[in-house]
């Protein structure tokens, strides 16, 4: 290498070396900085930043942390001049142009600010996020009618009036001003139906007092008056009546909906599906009529026909007042078989036409399972509700609806005393479905039918593999654990008086589990008289109470409870005896200060029984009527 390469890398070496020293001086003098402005020694930051930013005008890091800390600093009139000087090197910026308008405002120069905000309109009238960002400044210094403003002009000079509109309504909304916020919104919908829904959820959000949701009404009214034929706005009036709890408005407006659509019904079906939720099964029933009688040609109408069945299942009271109106949307011969039977209830008779009009379908074999639940549960006719239960498996063959039949067949035949007849049955299940519910639900009541049948330690083995494989949130988790923890307590008592305890212990159960509340009723009490010092007898004690209130001899129900609480005050059971009649008081006896009593002794005496929170609820609710009342 000769002299002069020599001499000129050393001194490009030597450069590199000053350049980087001095770089890396600056980036600690900048980690200073941060350091001071962290721990609030802003003044200190201050004059660091100021130098920094002085020798590298063009660093945006310096610039960002320098503006910050006038801020926090107070020092608006220095941040002003910054800004000044930045948007002389940077005249196309126009977020600086916008930082100088908040400063300004800060500054309480309004007129210089709004100098650049009419600039800055002219030079952007169409950019979105120049007004909006104009917008939030104008906003935090709470102009707000300026904010307002701002957002109107900028909208009569926008290629696209959307955003804006959104941003407007969302504005008014924040400030609580609901009506002006709904007159945007009906605006905004106009420009971007497809917003619906956005629209609707803003709405839903809206204080729910009277006079917000009359101003509210009144102005989805007005804007639905000046187009009756927007469908979406109709809907958003629909929806928000639903929501504020007009059920017969709503109705009226999902009707109007329904007739002018083209659509298969899916407006009042699923405004339906929303009442059955809401339990406002009078207008449900109504609605599915209306439905009905609108499109009986639709895809939805098997639907319909099953929701009109299952809500006038769920609310059989209103059947007599909505009577003629159910015949009216059945064919002659339906109605005329519905007229010959008086003596049954209304929703069997609509899920008996509906699985004569849809034979063999899914539809009929899910109705002929609810006549099965209606005679089974409600009308405890076992011989109507097997026919109902095998017409429905012999009518579709799925496994949705197959499998729950045979499992109630299988119930049937338990409470005609059957019991190897339903083992049969549910072994098959175990061993054949994929629903683990219905398995798992199954394995528990083989276990049931065990302990009825005398065969404790089988039931006990096979409750105890049902819990160990069992998630403890399955429903029939809390009863093998309660059948378990009984088996076991007498097995570890192990005397002659306990084993015959038990004996007619699960003789009675199997009698209260057929139905048979006297007989079992008779049965605990004479255990309880018979077995005085076993350790099923407080069990039975309270069984015998609460079979009482099953029968509805709730004065009797609750008297033995007391006697419960006397004769037995250390049982386990004596918080669940305290609620037990805290609930037929208040329910069965209609005597709420008697339920309060109970409610509040098993607070004082058991505050930390898994009944508590119960008991907490009942005497805020009847606080609460006492108040209204």
């Amino acid at each position: 290498m000769t002299l002069r390469a020599t001499i000129l890398t050393l001194i490009i070496f030597l450069t590199h070396s000053l350049l980087f020293a001095q770089f890396d001086g600056n980036n600690m003098l900048f980690q200073r900085a941060r350091a001071y402005h962290k721990v609030g020694k802003i003044e200190d930051a201050i004059k660091i930043l100021e130098k920094l930013h002085d020798e590298k005008p063009g660093n945006i890091a310096y610039l960002n942390l320098l503006k910050e800390s006038y801020k926090d600093f107070g020092d608006f009139r220095q941040l002003l001049s910054l800004l000044q000087k930045n948007s002389a090197l940077r005249p196309d910026n126009w977020r600086i142009e916008v930082e100088l308008i908040d400063t300004n405002l800060k500054l309480k120069e309004k007129d210089e600010a709004f100098a650049i905000i009419n600039r800055l309109s002219k030079e952007y009238p169409n950019n979105y996020s120049v007004t909006r960002t104009i917008a939030l400044v104008l906003s935090s210094n709470r102009l707000f009618d300026e904010t307002v403003a701002l957002y109107e002009d900028a909208r009569m000079r926008s290629e696209k009036p959307a955003p804006i509109t959104r941003d407007l309504a969302n504005f008014h909304a924040s400030r609580l001003n609901y009506s002006q916020a709904t007159k945007e919104y009906i605006k905004f919908l106009d420009f971007a139906p497809q917003n619906f829904e956005f629209i609707r959820r803003q709405l839903s959000r809206f204080n729910t007092d009277s006079s917000t949701i009359s101003s509210v009404l009144n102005n989805l009214k007005a804007g639905l008056k000046e187009s009756p034929g927007n469908e979406s706005l109709r809907q958003l009036v629909a929806d928000y009546q639903f929501r504020t709890g007009n059920y017969e408005e709503a109705l009226a407006e999902y009707i109007i909906l329904e007739t002018n659509s083209e659509k298969e019904g899916q407006f009042l079906f699923g405004f339906i599906e929303n009442l059955k939720l809401e339990k406002q099964y009078q207008i449900g029933i109504k609605a599915s009529r209306k439905l009905m009688t609108l499109k009986p040609n639709s895809r939805l109408y098997p639907n319909t026909y099953f929701m009109l069945a299952e809500l006038t299942e769920l609310n059989e009271a209103s059947q007599n007042e909505y009577y003629p109106e159910l015949t009216f949307t059945l064919n002659q011969s339906d109605a005329d078989r519905i007229n010959e039977s008086p003596g049954i209830p209304i929703s069997i008779a609509i899920y008996d036409s509906l699985s004569n009009s849809y034979q063999n379908s899914l539809i009929a074999s899910k109705a002929l399972f609810r006549m099965g639940e209606i005679y089974f549960t409600r009308l405890q006719n076992l011989d109507e509700a097997e026919k109902a239960f095998k017409r429905s498996i012999l009518s579709y063959r799925g496994t949705q609806i197959i499998e729950p039949a045979l499992a109630r067949l299988a119930d049937i035949d338990l409470e005609r005393g059957d019991l190897t007849s339903a083992r049969e049955t549910y072994l098959k299940l175990v061993e054949t479905t994929k629903s683990e519910d219905i398995r798992l639900k199954s394995k528990f009541i083989i276990s049931e039918i065990e302990y009825f049948s005398g065969e404790f330690d089988s039931s006990l083995y096979h409750l105890n593999d049902l819990i160990f494989e069992a998630d403890f949130k399955d429903p029939i988790m809390n009863d093998a654990l309660e059948l378990s923890i009984l088996l076991e307590i007498v097995k570890s008592d192990n005397s002659a008086d306990s084993q015959e305890a038990l004996k007619l212990y699960a003789k009675a159960s199997l009698m209260s589990r057929q139905r048979r509340y006297s007989e079992a009723r008779a049965a605990y009490k004479n255990l309880y008289d018979e077995y005085p010092d076993t350790p099923l007898s407080d069990d039975a004690f309270y069984l015998v109470g609460k079979l009482s209130a099953t029968m509805g001899r709730f004065e009797e129900s609750v008297e033995t409870f007391d006697l419960f609480l006397v004769s037995y005050p250390e049982s386990d059971l004596a918080d669940k005896v305290l609620l037990s009649a805290g609930e037929i008081s208040e329910i069965g006896l209609q005597e709420s200060e008697s339920s309060i009593y109970y409610y509040e002794r098993l607070l004082i005496d058991h505050p930390r029984s898994i009944y508590a929170d119960i008991a907490r609820k009942r005497l805020r609710n009847l606080s609460k009527i006492k108040r209204v009342n």
